[in-house]
């Protein structure tokens, strides 16, 4: 009986290999040979159809359209297949002249940034509160593999979610920038401590094509959280550059999600156990860690690649170059830590005003003073690289959201209508959550995100389209009357007199010019937010109203 592999003709394979031209170096065709020879053979195992294989080329074209230069898709989807932790661990195994080796390394992950501020040795990096957080006290030293010696100076570069599972960008209601980063530099004996948090379990990011269609989507929680790489070089400032740099995380003992992490990451001396901590005011929890860093040049596992850069070098000049470094000096930088998240087109303004002018401070206290008790949000901090024009922004946007008659549902309703259209995702996810808490119904907003927008057309196709009966929908005639005039302003921009006539069916004069500056002064704001990619979010796919109300639950429990 004929074998799967022999119903094929058995020199097709070599064939395709044999037809790499003669001026491709030794590696390169030792690389592409065996991925031919692996991609035939699991086509020839599973007797792959046109079909199946086409399913495959339009997943990997989706990995291709969703990545931005702060969004690499293709390394999420290798994390989740486990090729990011297999090539880190083919990279780092060293075979040690010493009986103990250097402390497991682990993926650098998409959450790093290198604007993380120096802190005081000792010092917190818990800037926010964090509602069902346990502090706890990190300490221990930085140890030469080989030698045993402590290591003076050498950085520890730390970051982590917070207690509901979110970083500082990915929570800006919440917490504050580089709220849970900080870089520690260790004391003349090698050691290092400072306060954290309990590492919380955290999901990643589902709104990419890839990882809806990964085998993993079911065990999407992720318990990688304090991670530290452990650098001597290339996370600014340089301080060791004989040592390779080491990241890692570490997992508590107790998560229960240690079998099923989604990026493979879990390693047994990565596991780690956090103790009750008594007689420390500012800490429940304990863990006392020591990092072994390898010397540059100690035999690794190919002698060729003895003297080499650490392939995490590359990895972070690669990322550092994507963001923008607050400093380069070697000591903690005195202005202004920038934000963490990843950069928009240009960076963002700092946080606080960069130069002594009084008008400058003047402006930067006004608008702190709307956005309180919350952070400056991205669009500020885009907006503050021309103050002035900041300034008379927040003071049109703050008129309009607290000073005018339109009640709340309807106003928030238009806006995360110009949010959906204009593909401003941040927009559409802030003022829909507001929209569902003045009253609008969940079945309204997905018809808001959802429904074709409403366009000027002739006699009684307009009528059709404006005049939409109450509980249509999930939206009242009235709203529907609202949705059509803000389709119509921001698609079209000229409304046509049916669908304006409706509209004054049901709002005064004043009201209407409210909501006609409402929805001009959001398609202003949606167009600057996508223009620039303030807040990142170009190219990812509006949140469905079940999805948001979840957010939104789970941030109010984390409150309570």
């Amino acid at each position: 009986m004929a074998t799967s592999s022999s119903k094929f003709d058995p020199d097709f394979t070599q064939n395709v290999i044999n037809a790499m031209g003669p001026k491709v170096d030794d590696r390169t065709r030792e690389i592409f040979s065996a991925l031919i020879r692996h991609l035939h053979d699991f086509a020839r195992e599973v007797e792959l159809t046109t079909d199946e294989w086409m399913t495959g080329v339009h997943f990997v074209n989706s990995i291709g359209q969703i990545s931005t230069p702060q969004r690499n898709e293709g390394q999420r989807i290798s994390d989740v297949l486990g090729l990011e932790s297999l090539v880190d661990e083919i990279a780092h195994k060293l075979a040690m002249d010493t009986e103990e080796a250097p402390t497991s390394s682990s993926i650098l992950g998409p959450f790093w940034s290198p604007n993380a501020p120096f802190r005081e040795l000792g010092g917190s990096i818990i800037q926010d509160p964090a509602p069902n957080g346990q502090p706890a006290l990190m300490h221990g030293k930085v140890l030469d593999v080989v030698t045993k010696k402590p290591i003076a100076g050498a950085i520890v570069d730390i970051w982590q979610a917070s207690s509901n599972g979110k970083y500082d960008f990915q929570d800006t209601e919440n917490q504050t920038d580089n709220n849970l980063r900080g870089k520690f530099r260790t004391d003349e004996n090698g050691e290092y401590h400072f306060y954290c948090l309990h590492p919380t379990a955290y999901s990643l990011p589902t709104d990419g094509k890839p990882c809806r269609r990964t085998l993993h989507a079911p065990r999407q929680a992720s318990n990688a959280t304090c991670p530290h790489p452990l650098d001597g070089k290339h996370s600014p400032p340089i301080t060791h550059p004989n040592y390779k740099p080491v990241v890692n995380q570490i997992f508590p003992k107790n998560d229960p999600y240690l079998t099923t992490d989604t990026v493979f990451a879990v390693k047994d001396d990565l596991v780690v156990d956090f103790t009750p901590l008594e007689g420390d005011k500012n800490a429940q929890l304990e863990l006392k860690y020591d990092i072994r860093l390898a010397p540059k040049g100690v035999a690794p596992n190919k002698e060729l690649q003895a003297n080499l850069p650490s392939p995490l070098d590359a990895q972070l000049q690669a990322r550092a170059a994507r963001l923008s470094s607050s400093s380069n000096s070697g000591s903690p930088d005195p202005s202004p830590a920038q934000p963490s998240r990843p950069s928009m087109r240009l960076p963002y303004a700092p946080t606080t005003p960069p130069d002594g002018s009084a008008s400058t401070a003047a402006i930067y206290g006004r608008i702190a003073a709307r956005r309180a008790p919350r952070p400056l949000i991205p669009l500020d901090l885009a907006l503050l690289h021309a103050p002035p024009v900041a300034d008379g922004w927040n003071g049109l946007l703050g008129a309009i959201r607290t000073q005018t008659g339109v009640e709340a549902g309807v106003r928030e309703l238009a806006i995360a209508r110009v949010g959906a259209l204009n593909g401003a995702v941040h927009e559409w996810a802030v003022h829909a959550v507001l929209a569902l808490r003045a009253g609008v119904g969940a079945a309204g907003m997905e018809t808001v995100r959802t429904v074709e927008a409403v366009m000027p057309r002739p006699g009684r196709e307009a009528e059709a389209e404006v005049e939409r009966a109450d509980g249509e929908g999930g939206l009242s005639a009235r709203e529907w009357a609202v949705l059509a005039y803000t389709d119509q302003m921001t698609r079209a921009v000229v409304v046509d007199e049916r669908c304006f006539r409706r509209l004054r069916d049901f709002f005064t004069d004043r009201e209407v010019v409210e909501l006609t500056a409402t929805v001009a002064a959001y398609n202003c704001v949606s167009r600057f937010l996508v223009a620039l990619d303030v807040g990142e979010n170009n190219g990812h796919e509006l949140e469905s109203v079940e999805e948001l109300s979840k957010a939104a639950a789970a941030a109010a429990a984390a409150k309570s």
